[in-house]
């Protein structure tokens, strides 16, 4: 891995540190999990997001990360790695770390945030009953102030 790589990835695992953050506010039976896939695109760091399928009741067309609802039997990072699985066909990914539990004000989920490094990139499989494509900005890109014009 370049140099850059690995500074990223230590940052991110420092991001950690986060996940002590509370929202009394929130219905705690009603909890997510996203997974925050980078991915090395030649030397550059870039981020993995998806497009939900028009067709679902929830979140229809929207931009997000790979994740999803917890069922009642499993922990957040157990529903990460299922989703993720089940929607672009991710197993080789490592996990970094949590990121944290960040408020959905609209559907009123708390979201548990993890970041992992996708290990191989020919392995996506999109399942086109929940996502619709996916595509892969450069980090350098999304530091950018003005992304679209």
């Amino acid at each position: 891995m370049p140099l850059q790589w690995d500074q990223l990835v230590r940052s991110a695992a420092l991001c950690s540190l986060r996940t002590g953050i509370k929202f009394p506010h929130l219905n705690q039976n009603k909890q997510a999990a996203v997974l925050v896939p980078l991915i090395l695109l030649g030397a550059e760091p870039a981020v993995l997001f998806q497009v939900r399928s028009g067709g679902l009741r929830e979140h229809a067309g929207e931009t997000c990360f790979p994740g999803g609802k917890l069922n009642h039997d499993e922990t957040p990072l157990q529903a990460v790695q299922r989703e993720a699985r089940e929607e672009l066909g991710l197993t080789a990914w490592r996990l970094v770390g949590p990121l944290g539990i960040f408020p959905n004000r609209v559907s009123q989920y708390a979201v548990h945030a993890f970041l992992g490094v996708v290990e191989q990139q020919d392995c996506f499989q999109v399942d086109g009953s929940e996502i619709e494509r996916f595509f892969i900005i450069p980090l350098r890109q999304l530091q950018q102030p003005k992304l679209v014009d």
